[in-house]
């Protein structure tokens, strides 16, 4: 349908029908999929180029959140996490995760599942949407295998799923 031109990783549709790309070079991404325009949607922050977004998924509210790896690592771990908001304002929902990757939402929305692929593990971390001000972010589980944790999906029972970069296999978090 389009080539960004860039190296895109993760992608979503938007309920309007657009498909946004994280493109490790470009940012975000928005692709018209009838006449293959692609805009951009960010790729700083501030003043800031974006270090390379990896990984995105939407609120019920039409928000997005991404993640932004690139450049963190195990010994190094400054990667983030952002929200764009319904008005397109943009925010740190997180930092100091060692390499970000995949990212997911629960089924209430309170909590946002991230993979932390270069510690193998997933954090549980409040959404904009939290209402509870004593919630922090806190460790749901540990990756077997491979690298650490990718791509990631809830199902409507609240089940996270989650890749296993070079592990072969699809790890699954009970909602229990």
């Amino acid at each position: 349908v389009a080539n960004t031109g860039g190296a895109p990783n993760g992608a979503k549709f938007h309920r309007d029908g657009r498909l946004f790309i994280a493109d490790k070079n470009l940012g975000i991404l928005a692709l018209d999929v009838d006449t293959g325009e692609v805009k951009t949607i960010t790729n700083t922050y501030k003043t800031e180029l974006l270090r390379g977004v990896n990984d995105l998924v939407f609120d019920a509210d039409g928000g997005l959140y991404f993640t932004e790896p690139y450049g963190s690592s195990a010994t190094n771990p400054n990667g983030r996490v952002f929200y764009v908001a319904p008005d397109g304002s943009t925010s740190v929902a997180a930092e100091g995760i060692a390499f970000p990757n995949g990212v997911a939402l629960s089924p209430d929305e309170m909590q946002l599942y991230v993979g932390e692929y270069a510690a193998k593990r997933i954090l549980s971390i409040p959404s904009q949407s939290a209402v509870n001000d004593f919630e922090s972010p806190y460790v749901v589980g540990h990756t077997q295998g491979g690298v650490g944790a990718d791509g990631m999906a809830v199902d409507s029972e609240g089940n996270l799923y989650y890749a296993i970069f070079q592990g072969g296999a699809v790890g699954v978090i009970s909602a229990d």
